[in-house]
Parts: C-alpha cells; structure tokens; sequence
C-alpha cells in the first residue's frame, strides 16, 4: 500500500499518520502507545525475512527490477544483478 506505516503488526491509516507529522506530533500505536514507521527498511535495518525466503523465485518472474537508494555495491543486493 503506497505511503503505508505499521507499528510491528497491523497496519495504521497514513492519514492518521500523516495529520499527527504536520502537526508537529510523534505518531504513536492507538493501542500500545508505540512509535509507528513507515513500511520501509532504513539504513542498517535488517530486510524482513520473506525477501530471503522468496528472492529466487520472486527474481525470476520479473520483467523489470528497479532498485532504488543503494549503489549496488553491499549484499544482498549487489548480488541481485549480473
């Protein structure tokens, strides 16, 4: 889902997300009062392990692959291309 944050299980409505940021405000879980990120991996964060489990047979039904924000130079992803 584009532009889509979860807080480590369901996912949270951006619009939510997105009226708290603009007002200056952290967004927090409703329920446990955690911090919400976007549905993305940042920088030193491990890549979740379904990418392990299903790159092989993922990368063989493509027909495009866009790899965006690495120079390809750093596993897994250096890896990916031939």
């Amino acid at each position: 889902t584009p532009g889509a944050f979860f807080h480590f299980g369901p996912r949270v409505v951006p619009g939510t997300v997105q009226e708290k940021i603009f007002s200056s405000l952290v967004p927090r879980c409703e329920k446990c009062q955690g911090l919400v990120k976007p549905d993305i991996v940042f920088f030193g964060e491990n890549l979740p392990p379904r990418f392990f489990t299903l790159v092989e047979q993922d990368f063989g039904q493509v027909d495009l692959l866009l790899i965006m924000g690495t120079s390809l130079q750093v596993q897994p992803f250096a890896s990916l291309v031939g």
